[in-house]
């Protein structure tokens, strides 16, 4: 994750690098052209080059932005968190990403940003209704036993985002969880 975000930046500015010199180059070189019988053309590998750091720029910015956002949510205690700033940032970021997908389907990092977004965003129905207030005692223990009397309290500071997330919850028994909550209501 960060590791090979980090990696990836730095290949980034380094190639950035290399681009910015190699445009300078031709610069100074196209300064002297006029001297000759030559058509001066603009060099497309350095636009095309420039143009595909650009975009890996903003895709593992992205990818950055998504693993801070998730791992600081992950922490949170599950009842503080608030629903709709989740929905919202998924949004948003979500849309970022299709606006870049136009150009880097293909890619490696635009597909498990996808991903990750996409299981989140599947998530969040799921999600509300965990944090339905009507859900009572019972409705946890029968969760509780569908998941193999897996233990986990609601009432403590452990159950974060990252205890929903890994519990089984959200991946054994959604259409359950939607059911117990709508009855509570």
């Amino acid at each position: 994750g960060d590791l090979i975000a980090h990696e990836a930046r730095a290949v980034i500015v380094e190639y950035n690098d290399r681009v910015a010199y190699l445009q300078c180059r031709y610069s100074d070189l196209e300064a002297g052209i006029c001297l000759f019988p030559m058509s001066t053309s603009k060099h497309s590998g350095l636009r095309e080059a420039k143009h595909v750091l650009d975009l890996s720029e903003l895709i593992w910015a992205l990818w950055t932005e998504w693993t801070t956002i998730h791992d600081a949510w992950k922490s949170l205690n599950f009842a503080d968190l608030d629903m709709s700033v989740l929905t919202a940032t998924i949004g948003i970021l979500h849309q970022r990403l299709n606006k870049l997908g136009h150009e880097i389907k293909c890619w490696g990092i635009w597909d498990k940003t996808k991903h990750e977004l996409t299981d989140f965003m599947m998530a969040l129905p799921v999600l509300k209704d965990l944090q339905n207030p009507a859900l009572r005692k019972r409705h946890w223990n029968q969760l509780r036993a569908e998941l193999g009397g897996q233990l986990f309290d609601t009432q403590t500071s452990a159950f974060t985002l990252e205890a929903v997330l890994t519990s089984g919850l959200i991946t054994t028994i959604p259409e359950l969880v939607t059911e117990l909550s709508c009855k509570a209501n």
